[in-house]
């Protein structure tokens, strides 16, 4: 036996399929679809601003760098609002349509009014109810600031000026500020009437009274980083050079070529001196301050409060009942045993489901009397159900059944 025969058998036992045959047959699947919805949802806030962003880098701006502009707030989601209705069965009794049902939902949604009559046919389509709250607005996005400019470089020195100073850089601009994102909207209230030989119908209701999801964080814009500043000019240094007398070798006697003597003048030279000369240079510009980040809060939304639900039965002998949860048959217990009594379960071979024990964990009994509980097996790729069905009495809530 393949694993995928055996998990596809514990699939089979475990998904566990319930049903209500009155005039009818519902059966879920997980791709149950909406047959009718009744929104009175809350609307999504709206979301703060994503603002322009500028190049933060220094040197971007000729001047100052201009601030990022502070975004706009966000705002929560709507609650959701109130669903107030009657559903009846106006199916008559011994119909000769066994597999239609004709509903009637009538009253409040929203704002609005309901009226409608619905037509409904063996599926595993369901009414929707929807009173989930709007999801809260994403917080804004504070613009960048800009990049102050550079300060200019100063000019180096000659021989007639000293070198020039560097300008300072420029500041800066500031983030702009986020803000933060919304709270969602609280889920609003469903309120279903019906009598009480019409609680089958609950099969076909599904409810959506969730809390708006918060809006995500905003963000605080960066701040453009300061301006470099500008180099000073370099120094400029010569030198120059001097008489400042003169200096004469001493007279010497030479031999003429007769055999005389004669004196000959030393010769005289310049004495000079060499100058150094020097043209200081400039400082450097200060760098200009980073902007400013800003700080204020940039936190997300919580979550929205979940709505209510509410059954009320109208009860055909005594007071009204209300609820909150529907009955709802969970699987508690089960034996499987194969045709040969071996305990190895083999492709081809009967298996034997029985002891099934289901526990109604809801507030209501299940229906009675127009409406039975079904209980049967589904087929899938791997198993071939028998189709028979067990029909169980009705169920009171917190009561098991075998």
């Amino acid at each position: 036996m393949t694993l995928s025969w055996i998990k596809s058998m514990a699939k089979m036992i475990s998904f566990l399929n319930l049903a209500l045959f009155s005039n009818f047959l519902i059966s879920f699947s997980l791709q149950a679809q909406t047959l009718i919805s009744l929104d009175a949802s809350g609307r999504s806030g709206e979301n703060g601003s994503v603002e322009h962003d500028y190049s933060t880098r220094r040197g971007s701006a000729s001047g100052r760098g201009r601030s990022g502009n502070s975004a706009s707030p966000s705002t929560p989601g709507q609650s959701g609002g109130l669903i107030d209705v009657l559903m009846k069965d106006l199916s008559p009794d011994g119909s000769i349509e066994p597999q239609k049902v004709f509903i009637s939902i009538s009253g409040t949604v929203g704002p609005g009014l309901v009226d409608q009559k619905l037509e409904y046919m063996p599926s595993s389509q369901f009414i929707l109810f929807d009173v989930h709250g709007g999801r809260g607005g994403n917080g804004g996005q504070g613009g960048d600031g800009e990049g102050g400019c550079n300060g200019r470089d100063g000019r180096d020195a000659t021989r007639s000026f000293s070198g020039e100073n560097g300008t300072d850089g420029c500041p800066g601009g500031d983030g702009g500020s986020g803000t933060p994102g919304s709270d969602g909207g609280a889920g609003g209230k469903i309120r279903i009437h019906m009598d009480q030989k019409d609680t089958h119908l609950l099969m076909l209701v599904k409810t959506d009274i969730s809390g708006g999801p918060p809006g995500d964080p905003g963000k605080n814009g960066r701040p453009g980083e300061g301006g470099r500043g500008g180099q000073g000019g370099s120094s400029y240094s010569w030198t120059t050079t001097r008489v400042v007398g003169k200096r004469c070798d001493p007279d010497r006697m030479v031999n003429n070529g007769n055999g005389s003597r004669t004196v000959q003048k030393g010769a005289c030279h310049d004495v000079t001196t060499t100058d150094r000369h020097t043209q200081s240079g400039g400082f450097d510009g200060r760098n200009g301050a980073d902007g400013v980040i800003k700080s204020g809060p940039v936190n997300g939304g919580t979550q929205g409060l979940d709505g209510q639900f509410q059954i009320t039965i109208h009860q055909e002998a005594g007071p009204s009942q209300t609820f909150t949860r529907p009955y709802n048959l969970v699987l508690r217990s089960f034996t499987m045993e194969d045709e040969n009594h071996d305990g190895i379960f083999e492709p081809g071979e009967k298996v034997f489901v029985s002891g099934i024990k289901v526990q109604n964990i809801g507030e209501i009994p299940t229906p009675k009397g127009k409406s039975d509980v079904l209980i049967f097996l589904g087929s899938s790729a791997w198993i071939i159900a028998d189709p028979h069905m067990l029909k169980a009495p009705q169920i009171e809530a917190g009561k098991e059944y075998t």
